[in-house]
């Protein structure tokens, strides 16, 4: 092999490579560019959900997480202790089914 073609064979596999490396490129600028457009999406829906969450006034939370005087469950009367009578049950759509099933206890 002479020099002549030693230095094509060279030039030919670096030709190749700057288009494998230039097409990486492109893909990651691609891939970079969606990225932030995902990020300024996601960052305009935060600030528009802050702006609806802005709108309610939950009180003093009194440091339960539930606010107000919101009992300490739906479950239990004022003072803690387990209702008596029969009790609606949420059937998980907000609506009230009926009586709850009676307990074990």
């Amino acid at each position: 092999m002479c020099i002549r073609d030693s230095v094509s064979s060279v030039s030919e596999e670096t030709t190749s490579e700057t288009a494998t490396v230039s097409a990486a490129t492109e893909e990651q600028t691609a891939a970079i560019n969606e990225v932030t457009r995902n990020i300024r999406q996601v960052s305009k829906s935060a600030e528009s959900l802050k702006d609806l969450v802005g709108r309610f006034d939950v009180g003093d939370t009194g440091g339960n997480g539930r606010g107000g005087d919101a009992p300490a469950s739906a479950g239990t009367s004022p003072d803690g202790s387990p209702p008596s009578g029969p009790q609606a049950v949420a059937d998980g759509s907000g609506n009230a089914t009926g009586p709850a099933p009676p307990s074990d206890d």
